[in-house]
């Protein structure tokens, strides 16, 4: 078993040198001045091809293209692969079968986030992909569970890596059987294996960046021909990570690092449901996890906030009760999208859970209105 791996930088994305060559502006991810940024550590991103209001058209009614420098994948393979990763994992994972995934957290023994996790089966391996930030501390963590296990983990640098992109917009899943010669998008939580620009991907639906969205996971060395071919496909924009973001925000979908982070248990983060099973085995940090499910609530949860008649919300604004703006702050904004012509600006927030009611009136520079409380059962 080797020892634990340091944190290292992302690498670069593959496809850097034809980004600079359009022209790109390029951002760190998490952004600068996230709440949850891990450090100094980011990956690189394009921010904008410089014209933003045509990517957002494109994610808005078409299909815009984005590489996702920001993830990376560690590699387990060995016949007890699934076992290890079910005693190390908030998920339900032993019986995964090849051609599904399913979302988890790697916590550490105080109940804290290490990582948002896709965990996805192949015949013969596993695929853990992740922030790229955290992709080397989640391979450490997994490695160093393997005792007389057959298990053999892979950190995202080894061999050929896999890197990935996104097709982000109600196009996408026209734009993903054109590039595939007419296969079908692959279904809710499957993982299909296709031949895009003659590579081998795995593609798969992908909700973090809002319904509908399809992210291929490709060789690294074939990234270029892959994002050439998804490129020319008619309808499709390349676009940063500015437009994807906004969408992603309206669509109310909580990202690691930016909206929940090291700090952060599970029951804070609005995905609690969709990661964490309450009908497995031990894994570190299940005792807190337990615990604060039987207490009924957490200190503060992640809401979606409006804001009617302001342009923006700034990202890390305090967040206040409206008579008593120079009181303690009782929330945060995490990530926001700016107003436009036919909608107003909104956020996501971490707010206490005392203050988090839909239709809450808040201040947070401008006065803002809690629309919703993520995670929160119908």
């Amino acid at each position: 078993r080797r020892e634990d791996r340091p944190l290292t930088m992302p690498a670069p994305s593959p496809l850097r040198n034809l980004h600079a060559q359009a022209e790109a502006e390029f951002a760190p991810h998490p952004p600068a001045g996230s709440v949850y940024a891990a450090g100094a550590d980011a990956a690189e991103v394009v921010a904008t091809f410089g014209d933003l209001n045509a990517e957002r058209a494109a994610v808005e009614s078409g299909a815009g293209l984005l590489d996702r420098a920001e993830r990376a994948c560690v590699t387990v393979t060995g016949a007890d692969r699934l076992d290890l990763l079910d005693r190390l994992l908030t998920q339900t994972l032993r019986d995964l079968p090849p051609g599904r995934w399913a979302p988890a957290f790697l916590l550490n023994r105080q109940g804290r986030i290490v990582a948002d996790l896709r965990v996805i089966a192949l015949e013969g391996r596993v695929l853990i992909e992740t922030h790229a930030v955290v992709a080397g501390a989640a391979g450490a963590a997994i490695e160093a569970g393997v005792f007389l296990d057959d298990v053999t983990v892979e950190p995202p640098d080894a061999g050929e890596p896999l890197a990935g992109l996104s097709l982000v917009g109600p196009g996408a899943a026209r734009a993903y059987e054109a590039a595939t010669g007419g296969d079908a998008p692959p279904g809710e939580r499957h993982a299909r294996r296709v031949r895009v620009a003659d590579a081998d991907t795995v593609a798969l639906l992908d909700e973090s960046l809002g319904a509908g969205a399809l992210t291929l996971l490709a060789p690294a060395g074939a990234l270029h021909d892959v994002y050439e071919r998804l490129l020319e496909t008619p309808g499709v924009r390349a676009i940063g990570w500015r437009a994807a973001d906004e969408a992603r925000v309206r669509a109310r979908a909580p990202m690691h690092l930016i909206d929940f982070g090291a700090a952060s248990l599970p029951h804070e983060t609005g995905v609690l449901r969709d990661r964490v099973s309450f009908s497995k085995g031990c894994y570190p940090g299940q005792e807190i996890v337990a615990r604060m499910e039987s207490r009924g609530r957490a200190k503060q949860v992640l809401v979606a906030l409006r804001a009617d008649g302001a342009e923006t919300l700034e990202v890390g604004a305090p967040i206040r009760r409206t008579d008593q703006s120079d009181a303690e702050a009782v929330g945060v904004v995490t990530s926001s999208a700016p107003a436009r012509e036919d909608r107003p600006a909104e956020a996501l927030a971490v707010v206490r859970t005392a203050h988090a009611t839909v239709g809450a009136r808040l201040d947070a520079g401008p006065a803002v209105t809690v629309a919703h409380v993520l995670g929160a059962e119908a």
